[in-house]
Formats: structure tokens, sequence, C-alpha cells
């Protein structure tokens, strides 16, 4: 249950000829019991859900001013928060709890998937985040005689809280059911062999539970449009960009690294264009154009870079086999045990830039009659210094592996990999995860349109896309990864299609709206009056699937670090290119049917109906991607002779619903207007 309160007042003050100032407030209220999972099937316990609550208030000003005919300033102001917070339920009676009140984490494996009870190791958050924003921006306009000048800046700083200790209150997994029904019981003598403890590894996080910090964002640009004749028209500007970023807050002595942020200050965007109408009538017109264009290094990355350093005073997680030492379900650590391993730790890279996009394109447009226009646009986008994650503290490769298929398209084959393998160049830490903008992208697209304006009662818009992106290892998450790529010593491993890589596209609405329903009715008033009013409105969308990679579950016997070739990066086939898999096109029909009753010529009453997906077609978005399984417990595998085996289920749909395909929905609203 999702309940959700909108409030939006807004102000339009003319004060005197020469200015009008606006101002507009936004308050939202999101609150939602047990509404952390959304998805249709949960594999965790009811009490296990947590609950959702966001408030946001944004309040926007801004100030139009002509100071004469040519001369015109607008200035723009706005304050935001943002909090959202997500809490754990009240654990179910019959569950055990530790002295916070709350029963840990316990996932446990099994062949349906799993199933997870307990506290969820990303709660609480507090907030998460709790983000304020203070932005003003001002743009002037020159208008002399052939040039229209703009230019202006924009300052924006937020101030970030985050309130979230992952594993706060303990996390214990399992390899099955039953193993966690022995702990649970608490009966003696069981798990003899493993200090009376039936789990199969536990986890805790210490430390910081809340941390603040700010960014400010500095941005300048002119530009100069220019109107050579009536036909033609040129662009040119350049706009600079730099995010300063916080200082460290808990740097180690121990990696120089955690000691400094990165800070970019050469980020210029030339931006170049022209329109161009040429014929009788003006019925040709050419335009291109070309960019620079600057992204952010997002907050997340900065939040995670303060926070795990390897200090004790930051976020630490330990994690260990059953032992004499370690609790006993559902008890545990009241403060930091001594953590015998090593800490993970995440930096930038000291050659860390903005992420940087080359855009351009070229569009002809052709008017076929009056209200009907042919166009054709070839786009490029280029994609470079987008950011990955690395871990820097491996050794290259120095064994290899050698795995035989168990049944798939390798059957019976002997597939040998390179093995990240002994201990780690820096013993003082895990993992040192580089955050480094090495990522690089292209896009290619062209795009057939055919439109029409409304006319006679009909309008229509349709495009046909024709593309292919490509990239070498772009994740585009959110949050740091400890390590994406394969092999972090070959990054060109990740060079295939994108998981963006859409080839074809197309899409076409209509909106029917005749002044009788069918051309029933006549000329009559009382006809049009029943059968008039009518509008009919489909989208169509067919497209071709989404690429994706053949993965491995299971990791290299005696390697460094996790999967398939021990260096703990994403763990896909080593030998097969990467999102070397398509999923099923996708095909969608949405539908919209409204009736309006016109009372007067100020006042009317309009009912409408709009359908989403109303064939009910599984357009499927998520694929089994699994294809083989690193196994040593069955005959003829083992550590020294591991096997893979082929996961029948590969290439098999296993979701049909994301934010934009979904099961077929129908939605009613009555709107009065007057």
């Amino acid at each position: 249950r999702g309940d959700q309160i909108l409030f939006l007042p807004k102000i339009d003050w003319v004060i005197n000829d020469r200015h009008t100032l606006t101002a507009v407030y936004n308050r939202l209220r999101w609150d939602s019991p047990a509404g952390v999972q959304t998805q249709a099937v949960v594999n965790r316990g009811r009490t296990a859900f947590g609950s959702d609550f966001v408030d946001i208030d944004t309040v926007n000003v801004r100030l139009n001013s002509s100071f004469s005919a040519t001369a015109l300033n607008e200035i723009r102001g706005q304050w935001s928060r943002d909090l959202e917070r997500q809490i754990a339920d009240t654990p179910d009676p019959s569950e055990p709890t530790t002295a916070n009140g709350f029963p840990p984490t316990a996932a446990i494996a099994s062949n349906s998937g799993g199933i997870t009870i307990g506290k969820p190791n990303f709660l609480d958050r507090a907030a998460f985040p709790d983000e304020k924003r203070w932005q003003i921006a001002d743009t002037v306009t020159l208008i002399r005689g052939i040039h229209t000048f703009k230019f202006g800046g924009d300052f924006n700083h937020v101030k970030d809280v985050k309130d979230n200790l992952f594993r706060n209150a303990g996390e214990y997994s399992y390899n099955n059911l039953g193993a966690w029904l022995q702990d649970f019981a608490n009966q003696p003598g069981r798990c003899a062999s493993t200090f009376n403890k039936c789990y199969a590894s536990f986890a805790q996080g210490f430390g910081l539970t809340r941390i603040d910090f700010s960014t400010q964002d500095y941005n300048f640009f002119l530009q100069d449009d220019i109107r050579l004749d009536s036909n033609v028209t040129v662009n040119f500007g350049m706009r600079w960009e730099y995010q300063a970023l916080p200082e460290p807050q808990l740097p180690n002595p121990a990696l120089p690294l955690s000691q400094s942020f990165p800070s970019d200050w050469n980020n210029f965007g030339p931006r170049i264009g022209f329109a161009w109408a040429f014929g009788e009538n003006s019925e040709n017109v050419v335009r291109a154009g070309y960019g620079i264009f600057y992204g952010r290094i997002t907050n997340s990355a900065i939040s995670n870079a303060i926070t795990n350093t390897g200090v004790p005073e930051g976020e630490r997680q330990f994690f260990s086999s059953p032992s004499a030492t370690t609790p006993t379900y559902p008890n545990v650590f009241s403060t930091l045990p001594a953590i015998g391993g090593v800490s993970d730790v995440i930096v930038f890279s000291p050659e860390m830039q903005n992420p940087t996009i080359h855009q351009m394109d070229l569009i002809y447009e052709r008017q076929l009659g009056r209200n009907t226009v042919f166009a054709v646009t070839g786009m490029i986008s280029v994609g470079r210094h987008l950011p990955t994650f690395v871990d820097t503290n491996l050794n290259p490769p120095s064994a290899t592996t050698t795995f035989r298929a168990i049944g798939g398209p390798f059957a019976g084959e002997f597939l040998t990999f390179p093995r990240f393998a002994g201990p780690r160049p820096n013993t003082a830490f895990g993992r040192i995860t580089e955050i480094r903008s090495k990522i690089s992208s292209e896009y290619y697209g062209l795009v057939f349109a055919l439109n029409r304006r409304l006319t006679n009662g009909i309008q229509f818009q349709t495009s046909y896309t024709y593309s292919q992106a490509t990239d070498n290892g772009q994740g585009s998450q959110t949050f740091t990864s400890a390590n994406w790529p394969l092999n972090p010593f070959d990054l060109e491993l990740e060079r295939g299609l994108s998981t963006f890589d859409i080839p074809h596209r197309f899409v076409a609405s209509l909106v029917y709206a005749p002044g009788t329903l069918f051309g029933l009715g006549g000329d009559s008033g009382f006809g049009r009056a029943i059968l008039g009013g009518w509008t009919i409105a489909p989208v169509v969308t067919v497209q071709s699937g989404f690429t994706f990679s053949p993965t491995v579950s299971g990791n290299a016997p005696s390697s460094t670090s996790t999967g398939i070739l021990g260096a703990g990066g994403f763990n896909r086939m080593p030998n097969l290119p990467v999102n070397s898999f398509r999923s099923p096109s996708l095909f969608n029909v949405d539908l919209r049917i409204a009736r309006r009753i016109k009372f007067t010529e100020t006042m009317n009453l309009e009912f409408l109906a709009e359908g989403f997906n109303i064939l009910n077609r599984a357009n499927f978005t998520n694929m089994n991607t699994r294809l083989y399984s690193v196994v040593t417990n069955i005959t003829g595998c083992s550590n020294a002779a591991p096997c893979l085996n082929f996961d029948p289920l590969f290439d098999t749909p296993s979701g049909a619903g994301n934010s934009i395909f979904r099961e077929r929905q129908i939605q009613l609203a009555v709107r009065f207007q007057f």
C-alpha cells in the first residue's frame, strides 16, 4: 500500500509592465507501510519488507524582467529538501531478537531461489538521503541587430546526509533451510563439526551510521544566435562547468589515494549549430548541431569514498565462518571484534574526470502538404570518461583453471581460463576499489519520422529508429561495486554491444477526434450532442529485446577473490562476447478513449478511460542469465578438476514487468474544466 499527498500552490504576480514574479511550492508526502519490496514475487518473510517514507519540499521563484525591447533578464532561485527513509518492520512475535530489538538477517539458499527472514541487511535507512539544495541561476538576453546574445550562470549547493549502516543488525547465511531450522531450534549437539553452529557465514557492520557532506556546482555559459537572413540561422556557444567535491573526512595514512578527491577544472563545452530552409516555399529544412556535455560525479560514489577508507572510525564489515568466537544465532556482537581479515576500501583515481558526452545530429525535414512533415535524422553520441570500478589490489593472473562443461553449448569440452591466485599486493587491505573514468561508449542512430498536426480531427506521429550502441563495460549503476570488469588487466574484454543497444524501435501514435463518432450524428445539434466530443488515441510500440551476458555462479578454486577468474568482477562466461544474447522483442499497445460534454463555451465535463498494454502481452523484461554453475561435489568433479554444470533455465524469461512495460492496466478519470 502507498499513500501519496501532493500540494502545489502557484502564484503569478505581474509587478508592473516590466517585471513578473512567479513562485511555486511543491509538497509531497509518501507513506507506504511494508512498501520497500514492490515486485510481484518477493523472496522475503513478510516482516522483512521494510516501510518506505518520502518527504519532499521544493520552492521555486522566478523573476522575469524586460528592461527594453532588446534586453531581458531571468533570475531563478530554488530551495528544496528530499528526505527518504526506509524503516524495518516490527518483528513477528515468534522471531528471536537481539539487544537492538530486531532479528538479524537470515538468508537461506535453496533450490527455489532462497528466502530471507529477519531485519533486511540494508535497513534502517533513517536518511537515505536527507538532501537539501540551494540554487540560483541568472540568464541575460540581449538583441543586437542580427545577433541574439544569451549569457548567464548557475550556482548549485547540495548538502547530503546519509544515515545508514549496512548489516547493522548482523547477517547469517545458510546453505539450506534445514541448517537454519537447526540453529533456530537451538538444540544441543547440532552441527558438532562446526562449533555447534550451522550457518555458513556471519557478517556484521560497525562504525559510522551518519555522514554529511556538500558539493557545489558552478556553471557559466555564453551563446550567440545569428540570423544571417530569413532562411539561415547559425548558433555558437560555450559552457564551462565545475563540480567542487568535499574534502575527505576519514583519510587513511596508509592509503595516499584516500587523502584527496578529484578536481576537474577543464570542462569546457563548445556548441555549434545551424538551420537552413530552402525551396519555393521553404518546404525543406536542414538542421545540424554539435556539442560537448558534462555529467557529474555522483554523490553516492562520493559517499562511499568518504566512509570506506579502512580506518576504525569509518564503516567496517566483519565476515567470518563459524568459529569458537563468532556468535550463535540470533546473537550479534555488541562492539567491533578483533577483525582477523582486512578491510575493503574505495578511492578515487588521481586521473578521475567528469563524464563527457559528444553529441552530433543532422536533420532533414520535408513538408508534405499543409500539416504533414517527413524527417530523417542521423545521430551520434560518443561518451568518454564514463565511470567504472576496478579492484587495483590484484596481481596479474598467475595460474589457470580448466573446467569440464557438463551439458549446454560446450558439453564435453574442457575450458581453460586464467585465474587470479595468491596473496594481494598490498596485504594491509582487501579489495582496493578505484573509481575510474575509463569507460567509453558509442551510439549511432538513424530515425525516420512522419508526423501530422491535428487536421480534420486526425493527428499522428510515427518514427522508426535503427541504431547501434557499444561500450567497453558501462555498468550504469547508482552505487560503487567492488570490481566491475571480468579481468581488471584487460578492459577490452568488456568491449561489445551495450546493455542499451536497441537496434530496432517503432512507435506510432494516433489522435482521432472527429466532430461526431465515426460520422454518426450528422449535422443535427442533437446528434452532435449525443455522438460528438469523442477522442480515440492509441499508441503502438514495437522494439528489439535487450542484450544480456551469459553468467556463471560459483568461484574458481584457490583464487584471490570470487568469480570464475578469481578477480571478483562481473561473473560472466569469459569465452563469450559481452552481451551476446538478446531477449525476445517487445510489443505494446496503449489506448485512450475520452468523451467531452460541453455545457457552455467555458465549461465542459470529460470522461476518460485509459488502458496500458491493452492486449495484455507478456513482454519479458528479465531473463535467466546463468549459463553454468561451478560444481566440485559431483562424480568426476573436484577442487582439482572443477566442472561447469549447465543450467537448463538459461535464456528463459524470469520477469515480465518493469517501470515501462507491465501487465494490462486500466484507469478511469473524470475532469471538469471551467
